[in-house]
């Protein structure tokens, strides 16, 4: 068994991005206003000692400058909340 997190493409039909954990593992979804404009998911692992970031992303073909930005603006918030932590 699985727990699925998933991002699927708000204006086109198909595409997306997935991420599987093993659902003995205990994970959560972290959000970001900055990712729900692009398709990008972060998804944290928790051990007893460590937490593990694991994130998917997708930027189609030709793409635009700011679907970039996009991506580029959610991986700096998950570096900036880590480094409060």
């Amino acid at each position: 068994m699985y727990t699925m997190y998933r991002y699927d493409r708000p204006s086109r039909r198909g595409g997306g991005v997935l991420i599987a954990v093993r659902s003995t593992l205990a994970s959560e979804e972290l959000l970001f206003d900055e990712s729900r404009n692009s398709e990008f998911l972060c998804v944290k692992l928790s051990f007893s000692d460590r937490s593990v970031y694991i994130t998917c992303s997708y930027i189609p073909p030709s793409s635009e400058f700011p679907e970039y930005q996009n991506h580029l603006s959610a991986i700096q918030s998950i570096l900036n909340k880590l480094s409060k932590l």
